[in-house]
């Protein structure tokens, strides 16, 4: 019966699978090579109309999102792109064209709704005040394959943070900001503005052996410009958070993790040196460079999430909380 279950939920994905293998097989023929043209576009249509079809009609009763198809589309793209001649490539450049900015702008709005409609439920069912990011993680989890789910979702917030974060959050009672009282941000901004002097530097030299590779490493250097400029922003809007089940601990866009009361062994407001290890971390992936003010020794390990998604296991937590006073008293209040 279990494996009766789990062949009907692979279907799904084995059906587009097996018309990718089927295509890639007849463009190694040698009746392929002699009709090349008929076939390259034969083998275009099933690769980018036909296997998403196949696809969207054995999930439309499943629990799987519809958005899907879309990642079956650009897998067949992709395939393509390497299996049919290039002298035939009209409807792949009408596809990449036309059909896959459609498509991408479709998987971004749709994501952004999701988003939407996760905050709505964070108001209406939790005291946890509602974080874009979270509710973009969420979002992406649900209607995005597993590991792409996180980089796309780094990727929005990225842009989000950069663009669109403008207006300042209002703390509650129960939020706590960290980016206030140390000098995380003129330090961030500091590497930022070393940054963008080393990225002109740079371009300048690697231009004269490479214009294409000058503007490569610049384009590059930007984007890592840009997502530290988002982090910046993101701590002021992504507050630490003591909520009644756990303490949700968080250092902008780099890391977060959800501590339950029952792992908490102790706290202690504390800046003593201590050495940073796989058992004992600091929030702040620039470690002994930031400062931090608490200390949280916990009975059982837990889990800490960095960019993209990165997990690390710790047992000791140390970070820092401008108001650590009155962290201390509520979190204290909350372990009794």
């Amino acid at each position: 019966m279990v494996k009766t279950i789990s062949y009907q939920k692979s279907v799904p994905f084995l059906v587009p699978i097996v018309i990718i293998i089927l295509m890639i097989a007849i463009s190694k023929t040698t009746l392929f090579h002699s009709n090349s043209s008929a076939l390259s576009n034969a083998i275009t249509i099933d690769l980018l109309l036909t296997s998403p079809i196949v696809y969207l009609l054995l999930i439309r009763k499943k629990a799987i999102p519809n958005i899907t198809v879309v990642s079956v589309f650009v897998v067949g793209l992709i395939v393509a792109s390497f299996i049919v001649p290039k002298e035939n490539h009209h409807l792949l450049d009408l596809a990449q064209t036309w059909v896959l900015p459609v498509a991408e702008f479709a998987v971004v709005g749709f994501i952004l709704l999701k988003v939407k409609q996760t905050i709505q439920s964070f108001r209406k069912e939790s005291t946890v005040s509602p974080d874009f990011y979270t509710a973009l993680k969420k979002a992406c989890k649900e209607v995005l394959p597993k590991k792409v789910d996180v980089v796309l979702a780094m990727e929005i917030a990225v842009f989000y943070y950069s663009f669109f974060a403008w207006k300042k959050k209002k703390l509650q009672s129960n939020e706590f900001s960290y980016h206030r009282e140390n000098s995380i941000i003129v330090l961030l901004a500091v590497i930022l503005f070393v940054l963008l002097i080393e990225t002109f530097v740079v371009h300048i030299l690697v231009e004269s052996w490479s214009s294409t590779a000058a503007w490569i490493l610049t384009l590059l250097s930007l984007y890592t410009g840009l997502q530290i400029f988002a982090v910046m922003k993101s701590m002021s809007r992504r507050p630490i958070v003591i909520s009644e089940e756990s303490l949700l601990l968080k250092y902008g866009l780099c890391a977060e993790t959800d501590i339950p009361y029952s792992a908490i062994e102790s706290v202690e407001l504390s800046a003593k040196p201590i050495e940073f290890n796989k058992n004992t971390r600091h929030m702040s992936p620039l470690k002994d460079a930031d400062s931090y003010n608490v200390i949280l020794a916990l009975k059982e390990r837990q889990a800490i999430y960095g960019l993209y998604g990165v997990k690390r296991s710790f047992g000791k937590l140390a970070f820092h909380v401008d108001d650590k006073e009155k962290f201390y008293d509520l979190l204290v209040s909350k372990l009794s």
